[in-house]
C-alpha cells in the first residue's frame, strides 16, 4: 500500500510536540494542541492538559503524524478503561450510603448537617426585611463560628437557568485552567496559586461579562445575574466586617464557576493560610484573601439519596485564629454542607478549613466561588514568595558551605 505523504505544519487544532528549547528543556517531548497564532508576537498558542497554555515559536514545534496521533488516542483508551475497571472494584467494597476514599474515623464528627428539607441554615435572606441588620446579623455568626450558611432566596427560574447554562457550557468545553500560563513569570504564579487555592480546581470557567465574547454572553446570561448579586451581597457586608471584625478588604474577584464530577476526594485547605504553622521566615505571607463566598445552583439535589458528594465540610475551629494545621483541623467538628441550590456558603478565609466532599460517577455539582481581598497586600504576595524562596536557597547553599568546610 502507497503510503499518503504526511504534511508536517503547524496548523490550529493540531497535535504537537514540543522540541529544542534550551531554557526550558525539560518541556521538550510534551504534547499540546496549537490553538492560534499570535502575529504580534510570533508565536503559537499551545494547550496542555498539565498546565494550561504556553506560547511558543513553531520552530519549537513538530506535529504528530497519523500514526502517532492513533497510537496517542489508544493509550488514551487504554488508560480510560483501567480507571474505569477500578472505580467498578472500589465501588463494590463501598457501603450503600457512600464511596469512602480515606478512613472518616480520623475526622471529627459531623455536629450539624443537612436534613430531608435541605441545609440548616443560619441567615433564610426572605425574612430579611433590613439590609444593614442582615449584614450584621451573618457577621455575627461569622465571628461566633468562622462560617454562615444563608439561603439567598433567589428566583427559583434564575437557578434553574444558572444550571443549564453551566451544564452547557461544561459540555461544550468552555471550562479550563484556573490560570493560564504563557510564559514563565505566568506560569510561575499559577503554580503557586494552585498550591495555595486552586488545589481542587482543574477546569473552572470564570464569569466576567466585561471580558466575554458576545457568543459566550448569550450562553451566560443567568450566571452573569447571579454573579452580580453576589458582587452586590459581597458589598453590603463590607461595613459590618470592618466595624464588628475588623476585617478589611478593597476589591471582588470575579466569581469562578467551578464543577465537581468523577471519583475524586478533595483536600482540606485554607485560602489564605499565611496565620497557620506559628511564626517563621519562610511562612506562607499573606496572600490578601479575607472572606470566602461559595454559592450552589444544582436544583436537582435528592435528600433522599443521601448523597452530599460536591458539597462541603466546613471544620469548626476557633474563629478567633487559624488551626495549627490541615491535620489538627480535621480533628474538629464538621459543618456538613449538601450541595443544593440556593446555598451560599461564607467563610473567613484567613481561619477556615474547609473540604469538598468526595464525589463519585457522572454526576455533576456546580458552585459560584467569590473572594473578598485587600488588593495591596496580594499584590505582595508574589514578591514576598520569591523571597522566601531566594531565602531558602541562601541558607541551603550556606549550609552545604559550612559542610564542606567541616569535612
Amino acid at each position: 500500500m502507497e503510503e499518503t505523504e504526511f504534511d508536517d505544519v503547524v496548523l490550529p487544532g493540531v497535535l504537537v510536540r514540543i522540541l529544542g528549547l534550551k531554557a526550558r528543556s525539560e518541556l521538550n517531548g510534551l504534547i499540546g494542541l496549537a490553538v492560534s497564532f499570535d502575529e504580534r508576537k510570533q508565536r503559537w498558542q499551545v494547550r496542555f492538559e498539565e498546565f494550561g497554555d504556553l506560547l511558543l515559536k513553531e520552530e519549537n514545534l513538530l506535529p504528530l503524524a497519523p500514526d502517532e496521533v492513533e497510537e496517542l488516542h489508544k493509550d488514551v483508551d487504554k488508560e480510560e478503561t483501567k480507571v474505569e475497571q477500578e472505580a467498578k472494584v472500589i465501588k463494590t467494597r463501598a457501603t450503600a450510603e457512600k464511596m469512602r476514599w480515606f478512613d472518616d474515623d480520623k475526622m471529627g464528627p459531623i455536629a450539624r448537617g443537612p436534613s430531608e428539607s435541605g441545609n440548616d441554615f443560619d441567615v433564610l435572606m426572605v425574612e430579611e426585611r433590613d439590609g444593614v441588620e442582615a449584614a450584621d446579623k451573618i457577621v455575627d455568626v461569622l465571628s461566633e463560628r468562622g462560617v454562615c450558611l444563608c439561603e439567598a432566596n433567589c428566583p427559583h427560574d434564575l437557578l434553574g437557568n444558572a444550571l443549564e447554562e453551566a451544564k452547557s457550557l461544561w459540555e461544550g468545553g468552555y471550562f479550563g485552567p484556573p490560570m493560564r500560563a504563557c510564559d514563565e513569570d505566568t506560569e510561575f504564579e499559577a503554580q503557586v496559586w494552585k498550591g495555595v487555592l486552586y488545589q481542587d480546581e482543574e477546569r473552572v470557567l470564570w464569569i466576567n461579562p466585561e471580558e466575554q465574547e458576545p457568543r459566550i454572553f448569550k450562553k451566560m446570561a443567568a450566571l452573569n445575574s447571579l454573579s452580580e448579586n453576589m458582587l452586590e451581597f459581597c458589598r453590603g457586608l463590607g461595613a459590618s466586617l470592618e466595624r464588628k471584625l475588623g476585617i478589611n478588604f478593597t476589591h471582588l474577584w470575579n466569581a469562578m464557576l467551578s464543577c465537581y464530577t468523577g471519583d475524586r476526594k478533595y483536600s482540606v485547605h485554607l485560602d489564605n493560610p499565611h496565620l497557620c504553622g506559628g511564626g517563621g521566615e519562610h511562612r506562607m505571607p499573606d496572600n490578601g484573601l479575607r472572606l470566602t463566598l461559595v454559592y450552589y445552583i444544582n436544583t436537582g439535589w435528592d435528600p433522599d439519596a443521601r448523597y452530599d458528594g460536591g458539597g462541603m465540610d466546613i471544620f469548626l475551629t476557633d474563629p478567633n485564629e487559624a488551626p495549627s494545621s490541615a491535620s489538627a483541623a480535621r480533628q474538629a467538628k464538621r459543618l456538613r454542607i449538601a450541595p443544593h441550590s440556593d446555598t451560599l456558603a461564607i467563610f473567613l478565609s484567613e481561619r477556615t478549613a474547609h473540604q469538598v466532599i468526595d464525589t463519585r460517577g457522572k454526576d455533576k455539582v456546580f458552585c459560584l466561588t467569590m473572594w473578598c481581598f485587600d488588593q495591596d497586600v496580594m499584590l505582595q504576595f508574589l514578591p514576598k514568595i520569591c523571597e522566601i524562596r531566594q531565602s531558602m536557597w541562601q541558607s541551603r547553599y550556606q549550609e552545604e558551605d559550612s559542610g564542606s568546610d567541616l569535612d
